[in-house]
């Protein structure tokens, strides 16, 4: 019976490997001058940094198991989230569920961005003096008016609308950062002596 061999080939193996919660190439990859992704946890000063710097970003809410995103304008002070809006469906779902995420993202191109999720609780300010101190802060912060500050037209009348200001408390945040690595510098790299194993 004539044995069958099989022919082991670059192309069967996957070109990137997940390794400690790490996206890196597979090293028998051949380089070519070809860039890699390498995905890394972002440090909590570094994820505070990015929320503090953009002020824009996606809020997750849910009603009824129904989950609701809305792109919006915020300000980050002290582990807080100010947001400025209308009453509407988004404050219509933070009150009757406060728990909420908002997602912030700094993206150069597809091989060089920062994302971060901030997950919270969300609280509607009702005190006067204290809506007061944010409206100044947001002020001093937000130079183009969010869209809850503009004008809203229906029908050609300018329709009334009821502002308020919600705070977030952030309970958690985590965040990941992609660069890109060269495989021939990468793959050059000598790996670490591994300790003998005692039986």
């Amino acid at each position: 019976m004539k044995a069958v061999t099989q022919k082991h080939s670059l192309e069967s193996e996957p070109r990137l490997r997940l390794v400690g919660g790490m996206v890196i190439a597979n090293k028998r990859m051949p380089a070519g001058g070809t860039n890699m992704i390498e995905i890394r946890e972002m440090t909590d000063k570094d994820m505070k940094e990015l929320v503090a710097r953009v002020g824009y970003g996606h809020l997750g809410c849910a009603q009824d198991n129904r989950p609701y995103v809305v792109p919006i304008q915020y300000i980050y002070e002290d582990s807080f989230v100010y947001i400025y809006t209308n009453d509407g469906k988004k404050a219509d779902i933070l009150r009757s569920n406060p728990k909420v995420c908002l997602q912030v993202e700094a993206i150069v191109d597809n091989g060089d961005w920062q994302s971060v999720v901030a997950e919270g609780t969300a609280k509607q300010v009702t005190s006067g003096p204290e809506a007061e101190a944010i409206l100044r802060l947001m002020n001093s912060r937000i130079t183009t008016p969010t869209p809850a500050m503009g004008i809203t037209w229906i029908n050609n009348w300018i329709s009334a609308k009821k502002e308020m200001i919600f705070k977030i408390k952030v309970e958690s945040l985590s965040g990941r950062t992609a660069n890109k690595v060269d495989v021939a510098v990468a793959s050059a790299v000598p790996a670490r002596p591994r300790k003998p194993r005692i039986f």
